[in-house]
């Protein structure tokens, strides 16, 4: 009776066991949750990243491509035969266009005969790029870090595009170059990465920073970021520096993406990573009730197990012993599950057998 005694009810056995295995289902649905909460969310950052940065691109694009078209036009148009005409033509382009910092005409041994309000006119450029390039079909993205403008003397970044000017025959009589100002580019740029709400990063082939944006991530660039932005891959990624924020960068090989010769610029996207615990606690706030509803239903359905089949398997149980103890019991009936009726014929039988010997 002892060893009875001390050991736990069926039915308290059952509410304990219930309890830890609902507890136990939470616990283990917690882990995998979060980690599918963690993925979740960097997956749905990289594609808004890479959303950006392709909408960026696209922006960017069609700027350039603008600038581009209006150089082709005038080189088509330009009337190589009288200086004075080219001179005004000049004048006007950079009059016409805030991007254009100056505009210019060389002949094909490389000396500029006609510049935007007369500079660098009679200036030798032959050694240059953009007019052995221009004479070739044409060029675009050579980048100065610390060039003089022309018409503000103030030091500036300066990106070079030229394109021949063909005689009626096919053989370039001059080379045709505009000079747009980086700073006008590199404001476009924030102001569309500003309406996206990212930041961004543009590099050229060497290296060289063109521009950037650290509105949301007051972080210079990350090692594995330049790591990734050097590769000229397209590649999107989670970057959890030990020092800084993490965040989820977008790359791109190629950021202008029009009908002109190629720039070789790169372009990384980055916004902030969202933090997994905030996003969990929302997460269970927002099931929270559900949870409770479950728990509320267990409950129930333990209450209502417990008094329709467990108590009357206990009740015939303690019958059994007082009848097997001598005590003059009149035998329980109960017929709630299979166990309980063979208890209650087991019962019947051995109080029909005690009275028998008595």
């Amino acid at each position: 009776m002892q060893h009875v005694e001390k050991t736990l009810k069926l039915t308290n056995s059952f509410v304990v066991l219930a309890f830890f295995a609902f507890v136990g289902a939470i616990v283990t649905l917690a882990f995998p949750i979060r980690m599918h909460l963690v993925e979740y969310e960097t997956t749905v950052q990289t594609v808004l990243a890479e959303r950006a940065g392709e909408a960026l691109s696209i922006a960017v694009s069609r700027a350039v491509e603008r600038e581009w078209d209006s150089l082709v036009a005038v080189s088509n148009s330009l009337d190589t035969g009288s200086v004075d005409r080219m001179q005004s033509l000049m004048d006007a382009v950079a009059e016409a266009s805030s991007a254009v910092a100056w505009a210019g005409v060389a002949t094909p041994g490389g000396t500029i005969v006609a510049g935007s309000y007369g500079q660098r006119v009679g200036e030798d450029v032959s050694e240059r790029r953009w007019h052995r390039e221009g004479l070739r079909g044409g060029s675009a993205g050579s980048a100065y870090s610390s060039q003089t403008s022309p018409i503000t003397g103030a030091a500036h970044g300066l990106i070079n595009m030229s394109a021949p000017v063909l005689s009626a025959t096919g053989s370039p009589e001059a080379v045709l170059m505009y000079s747009i100002e980086i700073s006008w580019m590199s404001d476009y740029i924030a102001e569309t990465a500003e309406a996206l709400d990212v930041d961004f990063f543009i590099r050229d082939q060497q290296g060289q920073a063109i521009a950037e944006s650290r509105q949301r991530v007051d972080d210079p660039m990350s090692p594995e970021l330049s790591s990734l932005l050097d590769g000229g891959h397209k590649v999107a990624r989670l970057i959890s520096p030990q020092d800084g924020t993490p965040h989820v960068v977008a790359i791109f090989p190629k950021l202008i993406d029009a009908d002109m010769p190629d720039f070789n610029w790169r372009l990384a996207v980055r916004v902030p990573a969202m933090s997994s615990n905030s996003s969990l606690r929302d997460f269970l706030d927002a099931v929270r009730v559900n949870v409770l509803i479950l728990l509320t239903v267990s409950v129930i359905i333990v209450i209502v197990y417990s008094a329709g089949v467990l108590r009357p398997i206990e009740r015939l149980v303690q019958n059994g012993l007082r009848i097997a103890n001598g005590e003059d019991v009149y035998p329980l009936e109960d017929y709630s599950s299979r166990e309980s009726t063979g208890l209650t014929k087991l019962i019947a039988t051995l109080d029909q057998e005690l009275k028998k010997r008595m």
